[in-house]
Parts: structure tokens; C-alpha cells; sequence
């Protein structure tokens, strides 16, 4: 969304009954907002000088996403560099590689995970595909349809978890909780909770955004706006647990879920 990249929340639930429940290390972290650049664009920010800063807060995980990514493809080094920042403070990184609306293919998805994994030797376990695919915007045009983003995140998941079978996949990164694409995608008539042909589950993280302020709210706004976003998650929860009986998901295979954005 055209707002500044905010907190990143992480929530790693298990769904079974009479057990406690874990809070993850990964609970608050933040986004890789305002680089220098990437992809070809100049931003002219100074996060290469506030890394410092960021440390002091001892967030536990940075996004390396948007629309920044989504529509301007970071090189092999430019996605090593901002890994390599990120680890030098303590944090894990989660990167995100783009469709951009029809702007790229699996083979780079999976050709970025072949460097950084492969080549590079970095390792890393989380990473989301695409961006809000459901945001109406004038500078990125008309929604991408349901159907459509199940395709695209099924054909980059396999074709990512082929070059690294390790890696966790995130996704579909929804602007908001948004029922018409969450409920069709987590179990429903367009499914991607399911396995690719190796055996290999699309999406193991079901991720959204959640923008609720406007910088005008009132106190009643705020409390309202976090029943909501309580509210959502439990829908959520209810979506994942019937889609984990639908593919036998269990353990460590069991569907997890990320707020990656919100104010």
C-alpha cells in the first residue's frame, strides 16, 4: 500500500486442544523501509545508516517486501546485501520475491532463491511471493483475480522449493483480510494449501495486512480496530484448522499465519 512499511507481526499458533500455547521469538519485527534503493530505483533512504538504531529495538525479524519489491525486482546482491544487514544485527530476514502483476516468472522467483540459498550459501527460510494482489490502485491497476493468485503463488512455490526444499513459503499477502480472496485460497474452491506433484506444500504461512489508522482515529477507533484485527485472526484460525484436516497437515507441517504490514 502507498503508507510506510510498519511493524511486522508474526504468530505461530498450534490449533491443537489442551496445550499451550507458544509465543513466537519472530512476534514483533519490522519491514526494510526506506533503503537506498533496489531494482533499478533510487529512494534515497538511509536505512544502511540506522541499522544500529533498529538493533536497539531488538526486532527478531525485517520483511524484505512491498510494492518497492513487487514492481521493481532487487538484483542477486542487492537481496544478499539487505540479508547480510539484517543478520549482522541479530535479526532473520524474510524475503519477498514479486509477480508484479505479470511483470515476472517462477524461474526468477526461483532463481533468486538459487542465489541467495545456493550460490550465496545464505539460508534463508522465509519467503513470501507477491504483494497485495487484491489492491486496487492507481498506479498498479485493477486487482489481480483469485484464480489468478492461486496459480502464480502454486507455480513460484514449487518452482522455489525445487532449487530449496527447506524454505517456508508466505503468502498470498492480502491488504487487508479480505474473505473474498482468504476464504477461496485457505481451503476453499481455490485452494493453495495444498501439495505440488513432489509432495510439497504450496504455502506453509498465511499472511495479510492490516491498515486500520488514518492518523485521525479516535480512542473508541483504536480499541474497535483491535477487536477486529482479533476477530480476523480468529477467522483465520478456523480457516487454517479446517484446511489442515482437508491435506492432513500436522506438526511441523501444520499452517501457520503472519500480519507482515500494519499501523
Amino acid at each position: 500500500m502507498k503508507k510506510l512499511l510498519a511493524f511486522l507481526l508474526l504468530g505461530w499458533l498450534t490449533l491443537s486442544v489442551g496445550y499451550g500455547q507458544a509465543i513466537s521469538p519472530y512476534l514483533a519485527g519490522q519491514n526494510a523501509w526506506l533503503p537506498q534503493g533496489y531494482g533499478g530505483v533510487t529512494y534515497n533512504g538511509i536505512l544502511n545508516q540506522l541499522w544500529p538504531v533498529v538493533k536497539k529495538s531488538k526486532v527478531q525479524m525485517i520483511r524484505i517486501g512491498g510494492n518497492g519489491v513487487e514492481f521493481h525486482l532487487p538484483s542477486g546482491p542487492e537481496y544478499v546485501a539487505l540479508i547480510d544487514s539484517i543478520r549482522r544485527i541479530g535479526a532473520e530476514p524474510m524475503v519477498q520475491v514479486p509477480e508484479g502483476r505479470g511483470r515476472y516468472t517462477s524461474a526468477q522467483a526461483a532463481a533468486v532463491v538459487n542465489y541467495v540459498n545456493i550460490t550465496m550459501n545464505r539460508h534463508v527460510k522465509y519467503w513470501i511471493v507477491g504483494n497485495e494482489p487484491n489492491l486496487n490502485s492507481a498506479t498498479y491497476g485493477s486487482p489481480t483475480s483469485v484464480s489468478r493468485v492461486a496459480a502464480y503463488i502454486k507455480e513460484w512455490a514449487s518452482a522455489m522449493k525445487a532449487v530449496d526444499p527447506s524454505i517456508l513459503i508466505v503468502g498470498p499477502e492480502a491488504s487487508f483480510y479480505d474473505t473474498s480472496y482468504l476464504n477461496p485460497l485457505i481451503g476453499g474452491a481455490n485452494d493453495i494449501t495444498g501439495q505440488d506433484a513432489n509432495g510439497r506444500y504450496y504455502v506453509d504461512i498465511v499472511s495479510f495486512h492490516s491498515y486500520p489508522f488514518s492518523g485521525t482515529q479516535t480512542r473508541a477507533q483504536v480499541l474497535a480496530a483491535a477487536q477486529t484485527l482479533s476477530a480476523n485472526v480468529d477467522r483465520l484460525l478456523t480457516l487454517m484448522s479446517n484446511a489442515n484436516a482437508l491435506h492432513n497437515r500436522t506438526g511441523a507441517n501444520a499452517l501457520q499465519w503472519a500480519v507482515t504490514e500494519f499501523n
